[in-house]
């Protein structure tokens, strides 16, 4: 049996996304051929062909002559700084002249011939052509991690370049291939958008095999089923749920998971998968192979026409952390296709948070993880292979935080190893982590993710993040005197803070802005799933008579504290401060702070 597993745009543009890497590591140990396609870069290429990115960009260079308008400016100008210090020419004609020069000698049939001495300039040329290329529909950029709600265009604007790439490039890409079985990942909500359009257009052009859609994008909106089992109407009397059930009908398209297949499109086998995908898609694997109905699966969703329901299948038991296998990057172009010159890849050292605690968080929620350490052995092994094999020269890992126990255990085994591969992981703000620095730089570490979230005591107490201004203190010393790189991720508005307390934060960032490469910040949103949402007294929600959805913000207001309003103008005077603006250019990218870090040791002859 073939699989195809397709990535959707979009997502990070320097490395392929995990999730179709370990679904396609763990099908192989099982004996099931899984050919990867990450569409996120393939669209990024697509697009940005020299004439392509010309047919998209020369209608509109007499409004470009006139200037953008000056809301989209604004909105634009902060994701177009890739560096400090760097500030591209204003987005206009003569810049779109310019990108179309450049892209001449940038583009390949193979990918991007990104070089180290020119990184930040090559990187905000190409940027800039992601923003000018589908500028009549809608602003896009290489900014990753939005809100899915704040990068889909209505449906009059489905004009979009990415949806011309999943129509006229991915479909004929996955029908060449022919398999047996097509997995679309969801992961990020950037994603959601050409995922459905994925979907409809693969049904459209003719294909009847069977799809599979999943991943932690989708199982978001899958939450609203019960793990136990359930059928919700599609009808006016689903209520709350019918958001969510209005986006996995679109994704899902009404299919029936029976064995017959018919030539109507409409009624190919289209399926849901909720939370980890391993198991689920290898029993769908299998049952199809034997010609079984996929009905009782566990973690299955699917939609039953004739009833007009959703089904919720029950949620089977997580994978074994020592079932899973040695990742494997075969055939994703590593080192060619993405746009970097310094090899990236991801990886993971655990599933599932081992703090879970966090008053905002509702990942486990969604997710359904119990935390499992992964195999330190299996780890070193890929990092080995990631190495040796592909030419990898930064692994980035993408657990929801890495423990002190995993990071002690990882620096034995690759000292052991004498395996040295530069690394940065997601960690929370973890007394344990101090004793480890030292050792752990000497062996790869190069970077943290810390969940940092406020400067004030009370109110990261108020989150149960458990930790202190203290700890986060020495923990940032033993980084900064290990060269360790520092990334904040940074909440405000969370119920109760005060303008006074938002202020600290400001403040803290201010006096540390040469300890701190980057800042991820976000104002607070509630998520269903969170201890927040089940205990909105204990933290001064109010709800609104007649609310329908709890996870929505007009559903509540807050007793004390700022609003959200108040947050977003805090995280705006944030990013136009004149000593804080270099922390976002780049918001969201993790990866490209220590990308920049190995370009410029590699100028320093280091």
């Amino acid at each position: 049996m073939n699989v195809a597993l397709i990535a959707a745009p979009a997502a990070s543009a320097f490395s392929p996304p995990l999730s179709i890497i370990a679904l396609r590591s763990y099908l192989q140990a099982h004996g099931i051929s899984a050919t990867p396609i990450d569409g996120n870069i393939g669209a990024i290429h697509w697009v940005l062909q020299p004439d392509r990115f010309w047919s998209y960009v020369e209608p509109i260079l007499p409004s470009l002559s006139k200037g953008l308008p000056g809301q989209m400016a604004q909105a634009i100008h902060g994701d177009r700084i890739v560096d400090e210090g760097h500030q591209p020419p204003p987005l206009d004609a003569a810049r779109a002249r310019q990108v179309r020069e450049a892209l001449e000698t940038l583009w390949n049939d193979q990918g991007f011939a990104m070089t180290k001495e020119d990184f930040a300039g090559q990187l905000s040329i190409l940027d800039d052509g992601l923003i000018l290329s589908p500028l009549r529909m809608f602003p896009h950029h290489l900014k990753v991690w939005n809100d899915y709600d704040d990068v889909i265009p209505p449906k009059a604007q489905q004009v979009s370049p990415y949806i011309h790439y999943c129509r006229d490039a991915l479909v004929p890409q996955i029908t060449e291939l022919d398999p047996d079985l097509i997995g679309v990942s969801v992961t990020h909500g950037n994603q959601l958008l050409c995922s459905v359009h994925l979907v409809h257009a693969l049904r459209s052009s003719g294909v009847t095999t069977p799809i599979v859609v999943g991943g932690a994008h989708f199982s978001q909106f899958a939450r609203v089923g019960n793990q136990t089992g359930e059928t919700l109407p599609l009808t006016k009397e689903a209520g709350p749920a019918r958001p969510a059930l209005a986006i996995l009908t679109s994704l899902l398209g009404g299919g029936n998971p029976s064995t017959q297949q018919s030539t109507e499109a409409g009624r190919a086998i289209t399926v849901g998968v909720r939370q980890e995908g391993e198991r689920p898609l290898l029993d769908i694997c299998q049952r199809l192979s034997g010609g079984e109905t996929l009905d009782d699966l566990d973690n299955l969703v699917r939609v039953d026409r004739a009833e007009r329901t959703m089904v919720f299948n029950p949620v089977g038991p997580c994978l074994p952390a020592k079932e899973l296998p040695r990742a494997d990057l075969s055939g994703l172009g590593i080192g060619r296709k993405y746009i970097t010159p310094v090899p990236v890849a991801p990886l993971m050292t655990s599933r599932g948070c081992y703090w879970d605690k966090c008053a905002f968080c509702d990942h486990a929620h969604v997710l359904g993880q119990g935390y499992r350490m992964l195999d330190v052995d299996v780890i070193a092994d890929s990092m080995e292979s990631y190495r040796k094999d592909f030419g990898v020269e930064i692994v980035m890992f993408a657990d929801e935080a890495l423990s002190p126990s995993m990071l002690r255990r990882l620096t034995d085994k690759l000292e052991e190893k004498g395996l040295y591969l530069p690394y940065e992981s997601m960690c929370r703000m973890d007394e344990g982590f101090i004793p480890l620095i030292e050792r752990a730089a000497k062996w790869g570490l190069k970077g943290m993710c810390l969940g940092w979230e406020s400067a004030c005591d009370r109110v990261v107490a108020k989150m149960n993040k458990g930790y202190t201004r203290e700890v986060s203190e020495r923990l940032i010393d033993a980084c900064v005197r290990n060269e360790v790189l520092v990334q904040f991720f940074v909440m405000v508005g969370f119920p109760t803070e005060t303008e006074a307390e938002a202020q600290e934060t400001v403040d803290y960032l201010l006096e540390n802005c040469d300890r701190i490469v980057g800042v991820n910040i976000m104002p607070w949103r509630l998520t269903p799933g969170s201890h927040i949402n089940a205990h909105w007294l204990e933290y001064g929600l109010i709800p609104q008579p007649g609310a329908l959805n709890q996870g929505d913000a007009a559903s509540f207001s807050l007793s004390e504290g700022i609003s959200r309003e108040q947050a977003v103008r805090v995280i705006q005077g944030m990013k136009a401060h004149p000593g804080l603006q270099r922390f976002f250019g780049v918001q969201g990218f993790e990866d490209y702070r220590i990308i920049m870090d190995a370009v410029r040791a590699a100028a320093a002859g280091e």
